[in-house]
């Protein structure tokens, strides 16, 4: 037992260390877009809607007015954005639009994979595993920016707005020579998710990321523009359980296991350590008993019988080591027209105490006959 009691304790602590490894909570494959290009909104205190933008392309929402209005929408980045338009107020009384088309050409190739990922607790965070390779030799005003945009936010206030943008990184450290690839990893951390309003671990669906590239190209002289653009929803892990509730499961599922593991090693224990009983009529209307033990030892405590039947001499009480038969005659006052119920009380080493019951028919006028039923009863 106290193994038993080792082992379940060490089942319920591996896993919660377990539980703190870093997992993969969902993940997708990063794919081009077909957008023509990006506009950037940014919103006035009222939240007017923008003037119709141009089709096919994508949109990023920008709020600069947190301090303002008392909202709780992030306006670091945005305010951060909006100074390199040269602007450093947006328009209160009209929405500022920055559209920006795509330059001709395939100038950069970017691919990879975006992961959300968990400690296995309470903390998720996204990761990029991207591979850049330029298709031409590229300026060094090049710059990566990774976003992660709420689709449909709501502040404390009540205000709404499509695709606001809560997370800005950008990144400089990868390679800008024709045809070198480099093989980065960029990471939103949790800490700047939850700080930017973004918590995965309660609402896993509804956002979406972003990739985009600006800069320009050494082969000519045009003007720095975006060069490549794909966005799409941020892999959802609603689907699949958060780590520390899998380990819970295979924590209460091998708990189960092996309580059922040791129930059947109980019952197979019991039944190759309980006696067998037969009983049959004899010749002079007594009953013969044959106790055959398995692998315990066995004491016969005390016999009963049902009235109306009535013992001639109360059987014996014996003591039967394992693996042993021992037979013996009960004979009874008369015979009676009723089913004869014989109880007998034993002690079974390390299974405790046990009552068996033997039921046979009346004797038939010529002939024996087996008994009709027996059972084991555990005592109390």
């Amino acid at each position: 037992m106290r193994a038993v009691l080792v082992l379940v304790l060490l089942i319920l602590t591996a896993p919660t260390a377990a539980a703190q490894e870093v997992v993969v909570e969902a993940q997708a494959a990063v794919t081009a877009s077909n957008h023509r290009g990006l506009e950037e909104v940014f919103l006035t205190p009222d939240v007017q809607p923008p003037p119709e933008l141009a089709a096919g392309h994508a949109v990023w929402t920008w709020w600069t007015w947190s301090d303002e209005t008392n909202s709780n929408w992030p306006d670091d980045d945005a305010t951060h954005r909006l100074r390199q338009f040269n602007d450093t107020v947006p328009h209160r009384n009209e929405t500022l639009v920055v559209s920006h088309p795509m330059v001709e050409g395939e100038l950069i190739d970017v691919s990879g994979s975006i992961k959300v990922m968990s400690d296995g607790l309470d903390l998720r965070w996204v990761a990029l595993d991207l591979a850049l390779t330029p298709q031409t030799n590229l300026s060094n005003r090049t710059i990566l920016y990774l976003v992660v945009k709420d689709d449909a936010a709501t502040d404390v206030h009540g205000r709404t707005a499509p695709a606001l943008v809560r997370e800005l990184r950008p990144e400089v450290g990868f390679a800008l020579t024709n045809g070198t690839t480099t093989n980065a990893t960029f990471q939103f951390p949790a800490d700047h998710l939850l700080a930017a309003g973004i918590d995965l671990t309660q609402a896993s669906r509804g956002w979406t990321y972003a990739i985009a590239v600006f800069g320009g190209s050494l082969e000519n002289d045009s003007a720095p523009g975006l060069l490549f653009y794909t966005e799409d929803r941020l892999p959802s892990s609603d689907s699949v359980a958060p780590a520390s509730e899998r380990w819970f499961t295979v924590a209460v599922l091998l708990v189960a296991l092996t309580v059922v593991g040791i129930v059947i090693t109980n019952v197979r224990l019991r039944e190759r350590a309980m006696p067998t009983i037969h009983a049959a009529w004899s010749e002079d209307a007594g009953i013969g008993i044959t106790v055959t033990t398995g692998s315990a030892a066995t004491s016969l405590t005390a016999w009963s019988v049902q009235p109306p039947w009535r013992f001639k001499k109360r059987p014996p009480n014996l003591d039967i080591q394992p693996h042993s038969t021992r037979t013996l005659q009960v004979g009874f006052v008369s015979s009676c027209e009723e089913d004869c119920h014989l109880d007998v009380s034993m002690d079974v080493a390390e299974m405790g105490s046990w009552q068996h019951h033997v039921w046979l028919q009346p004797l038939p006028p010529n002939g024996t006959e087996a008994l009709k039923g027996s059972n084991h009863d555990r005592e109390a």
